[in-house]
Parts: structure tokens; sequence; C-alpha cells
């Protein structure tokens, strides 16, 4: 080819690729990428949203979902007791954070307590139980902090000083705990460790996260005491007794389609026996033979569901719920920690 001819080539591409590059700026030519719009996390349901549902539906079965999920999706909010950190304060640097929401922006506020002063260190995450906010377990965290590890706590969804109205079992919270996990984590170096550490409704929220990918990945050790296993059964549980099995039922067909439709989930994605069968990561559980509140089956499925041999249960005969500090079973519960911390239980 002759060299005026591949010349005139070269013009003729660099005039298509500058005219392509005025059309893009000047918006002749301009592709929009559409952001998937995400379910709002509040009770305040756009007409449009409720007139689709009763079309596909009844407005009854509007009316029956609508009015479990508000019972269902809060909780007691109680408010923080500002002693209750004050002790840690004494020994340790406490700073109060609030972390920015990936999902939708709202504030995550949280405690984040080194335990010498340095962020680059081994920490624990603490996901609360319903009606709990961050500053209910302090037991826990001053027994990590002890272990040399960093700890932060913080308000999950529809709890303590967090903005959000609703409480989902883990459908919106296991973004919160990613948030929190990468929060940490962007301060720590490689060879540091992440523990979650759940207990009852955080368990199960700790469970559910753990069905998430990204999260299982960022995770070292995850540590479930009494959790929430199947939020059905759980329900169950708490409201059997007031309807006919036929009226729980209908009225748990209702909800779940409403949060379906209205907030793109259902039972089986808050399932923690059921999302927690892809883990990867080391999980030890607690439960109790005495234990009313989250029946021994439901911990003991989770653990059977986690698809790995680095797992461990222990089950207390005595303890009512969650562990208490102070009580007899305090001392082999935190051994039991630190043993699986440890990889002596796996």
């Amino acid at each position: 080819m002759k060299k005026k001819q591949i010349i005139g080539m070269v013009a003729m591409v660099a005039v298509v690729v500058g005219a392509c590059v005025v059309l893009k700026e000047t918006g002749i030519w301009k592709k929009e990428k559409k952001e998937e719009q995400k379910p709002a996390i509040t009770f305040d349901i756009p007409e449009e949203q409720k007139n689709a549902f009763i079309a596909e539906y009844s407005e009854e079965d509007y009316q029956v979902g609508y009015g479990w999920a508000q019972k269902v999706l809060t909780q007691t909010r109680w408010p923080l007791n500002p002693e209750s950190i004050e002790p840690l304060k004494e020994s340790y640097s406490v700073e109060e954070v609030s972390i920015k929401s990936s999902y939708d922006g709202h504030s995550i506020p949280a405690d984040y307590i080194l335990a010498d002063g340095k962020k680059d260190c081994d920490t624990m995450i603490v996901v609360h139980g319903l009606s709990c906010n961050r500053r209910t377990n302090m037991g826990i965290e001053e027994a990590f902090l002890g272990w040399g590890y960093n700890v932060l706590s913080f308000d999950l969804a529809g709890a303590g000083e967090n903005e959000c109205q609703l409480s989902t079992y883990g459908a919106f919270e296991q973004y919160e705990l990613l948030d929190c996990i990468n929060y940490v984590k962007k301060n720590m170096s490689k060879d540091k460790k992440v523990v979650v550490y759940g207990y009852s409704y955080g368990g199960g929220v700790t469970a559910v996260a753990l069905g998430n990918e990204e999260i299982d990945k960022k995770v070292d050790i995850a540590i479930l005491d009494a959790p929430i296993a199947n939020f059905k059964m759980q329900l169950l549980n708490g409201y059997g007794n007031l309807y006919s099995y036929t009226e729980y039922e209908n009225m748990f067909r209702c909800f779940d389609n409403f949060c379906e439709m209205m907030y793109g989930f259902n039972s089986s994605d808050i399932s923690g026996k059921e999302r927690i069968a892809s883990t990867t990561t080391p999980v030890l559980v607690f439960t109790s033979e005495a234990d009313t509140v989250v029946p021994t089956s439901q911990p003991e499925s989770i653990y059977d569901a986690v698809p790995h041999d680095k797992k461990y249960i222990h089950v207390f005969e005595k303890v009512q719920h969650t562990c208490e500090f102070g009580s007899p079973e305090e001392e082999i519960f935190l051994q039991t920690i630190k043993d699986f911390l440890d990889g002596k239980l796996y």
C-alpha cells in the first residue's frame, strides 16, 4: 500500500473517532445506563405498588400482608444506655462512627473500639438480637478486646439509632453487615481476621449473610449464638398459639407475597439454614436444650446445613437463650470460642 493511501486512511479514522467523541459529549449519541431501582426500606407503600398487588391478589390479601409486615418487620427500639460504654472508655479507644449504607445511603451508627489504639488488628463485628442495640451485649465485646481484637458493634436496621423503619431478618441487613466489614477491612492488612458474632436474631442475620458470596469471602470465622434458622417456624413459635393452622398459613402466604412484591424478598431469602448451605466460612454454633425463644432444632439445623467440616456446635443444658455473662456457663462459653478461634475444634 502506498504511503499516501496509508496517511489518508489514518486521517479518515481520526475524523470518525473525533465525530463519535463529539456526538457522545453533546448527548446526541449517548447510552444512558439505567440504574436498577432498589426497593425502599419503608412502610410508606406507593399507591402504584399497592394497586399492582391488589390487581394480582386482592384487597383483603393486601390488608393482611401489610398488617403482618407492620407487626413482624418492626422491633421495640430500646434507647442506648450511655453508661454501658463508659467502662470500656477507661481502657480502650472508643469511636462513635457513622457508616454510609451502600444500599440506599442511610446512616449505620456504630461503636468502633480499638484494643491497642491501632485499626490494623484482628476485628470482631457484633450483630445484635431483636429489640436490642449495639450496646446490649457488652460482655462479649470485653472478652474479645481482652484477647487483643478490635470490636465494631452497630445498630441493625429498625433498631437503636438506625434510621431505617424495617427489620427484615437479613434481607437488607446483610448489606449493612457488608458495609461494616468493608469499613474495618480498609484499615486492616490481609493477614488480619474478621470474626462475626451474631446472637439470636443477629445470628440468623449472619447465617443469611453468609449466603452472600462477597460476605462469605471476607469473613474468617462466624459465631452464631442461638441463631434463628427458619423464619416461618420462628413466627409460628411466637404466633402459632394465637391462630388456627389454616389462619396462620393464609396470613403467612399474604405476608410472603407482600414482601416479595414490595421489598423483593420472601421467606426463603431469609432462611438461615438455606442460605448458609453455600458457606465456606468456619462456623461455631451455640444452643441450649432449655431455650424456648429459639428452640434447639433451629441452631442444630443451621449447623447441619454448613457444608464443610470446619464447624462445631456446643449444646448447653440450662442456658435460657443466649449465654449470659456472669452465669455459671460463661467460662465454658468463652473457652469454646477461644478454642474455635485457635482452630482447636475443627
